[in-house]
């Protein structure tokens, strides 16, 4: 099922990959940053991706099988 996500005040139709971060920038004390990923092991990297220079390719709408439709 899609989902929308602001991008720059965009509401843009998205697919959730299942990859959840956290990041916290602990107010610039780098000392307290952090970063937090999950789900990355479980998302298949090796799929055709769009150009980058496509318009399309500005917004997070590809599902692929290889991704259980993420």
């Amino acid at each position: 099922h899609k989902e929308t996500t602001k991008v720059n005040a965009v509401k843009l139709a998205t697919v959730p990959t299942g990859i959840d971060i956290q990041l916290d920038s602990a107010e610039g004390n780098l000392d307290r940053a952090f970063i937090d990923a999950t789900g990355c092991d479980n998302y298949n990297y090796d799929v055709d991706w769009q150009s980058t220079t496509a318009l399309i390719a500005l917004s997070l709408t590809r599902a692929d099988a290889l991704n259980d439709n993420r």
